[in-house]
């Protein structure tokens, strides 16, 4: 009788133990939904105003580049700017832009100089940027370009 009772207390303790680790298991998986659940909660909270502001400038050698402004009140982390020219699309990573900073990226044209940007401006071809906030909600934004008039 005393070897039953010895094995019924070893499967109590063994039982025992495997509750506490589930329990801990179980622990650490909801500490883990709560952080998830804290960080969507952030995202909707948080204030966002990005505003983008592009232009055309001539590089030192004599390039055509697009700078990127946030003109707006919030960063922009892990911008990425896309041209389409020509038919042809090509991403440029930006990385952050503070507030009232800018970033560039050199424009592939045939033409180059203050001829080149004087008809990026005319031409006035679109671009889309994407981004995200501080706090990790996504945005973007797309510039489709001047709208043509009838006949152009």
């Amino acid at each position: 009788m005393e070897i039953a009772g010895f094995v019924v207390a070893v499967l109590a303790v063994a039982a025992s133990g495997f509750s506490l680790w589930y329990a801990r298991a179980a622990n650490i998986t909801s500490d883990k939904a709560l952080d998830l659940q804290a960080g969507i909660d952030a995202r909707e909270r948080e204030f966002r105003d990005v505003v983008w502001k592009g232009s055309y400038e001539t590089a030192e050698d004599n390039s055509v580049v697009f700078a990127l402004t946030n003109v707006g009140l919030t960063p922009a982390k892990q911008v990425t700017l896309v041209f389409t020219h020509n038919q042809e699309r090509r991403a440029h990573s930006l990385g952050d832009i503070a507030v009232n900073g800018t970033a560039t990226a050199t424009f592939t044209t045939e033409m180059t100089g203050g001829l080149a940007v004087e008809l990026m401006l005319f031409t006035d071809p679109p671009f889309f940027v994407h981004w995200s906030s501080p706090a990790g909600q996504v945005e973007e934004y797309e510039y489709k370009g001047r709208p043509r008039q009838p006949g152009m």
